[in-house]
């Protein structure tokens, strides 16, 4: 996209935020979206307005200086974990290491549906049971201390009778 006009750039602008960079001759657009960032563009030659005329929609800009800057919020992470939700194996509990060891889609911290059937309950618990104590990095080790203890129980009790979860992908 190195040979655009500034009305095609202004409309690539409002629908296309997920640019990394934009340029011609006659303007410039660098965008820093993945951190809750935002951009700058600017132009010697064009006048820029925001789609829908308001300050509060896109951001601030200005016709004297021929710049428009724009702020984005990024995509919720409820569980602070860095990881958004939307990708989070994980999202109401911090795992910002995404550990799964049972290749489910759902971090183990959150995941004590040892036998996939998207329940937890009496059929998981003999698992628990059969990996008591035992060190390692099993599926039943849920907060990756390297052993399946009490610790772990706390999540089964917590999940029992239910769903793993919840994560952006698994059994939601």
């Amino acid at each position: 996209m190195r040979s655009l006009t500034g009305a095609v750039a202004l409309l690539i602008l409002t629908v296309t935020v997920q640019a990394t960079e934009m340029a011609s001759a006659n303007y410039g657009i660098a965008w820093d979206v993945a951190d809750s960032g935002g951009g700058l563009m600017a132009s010697p030659g064009y006048v820029l307005t925001d789609s829908v005329g308001q300050p509060s929609a896109i951001g601030f800009s200005s016709s004297e200086n021929y710049f428009l800057k724009a702020g984005f919020q990024a995509p919720p992470d409820y569980d602070g974990d860095v990881v958004r939700d939307f990708m989070d194996n994980c999202s109401m509990n911090h795992n910002s290491n995404q550990r799964d060891t049972d290749s489910d889609g759902i971090g183990n911290v959150c995941d004590p549906d040892i036998n996939n059937d998207c329940s937890v309950d009496f059929l998981d618990l003999v698992f628990y049971k059969a990996n008591f104590l035992q060190a390692g990095d099993l599926d039943t080790d849920n907060n990756g201390d390297g052993i399946t203890d009490f610790l772990d129980l706390l999540v089964v009790r917590d999940h029992f009778f239910a769903s793993p979860g919840p994560s952006a992908n698994g059994c939601n």
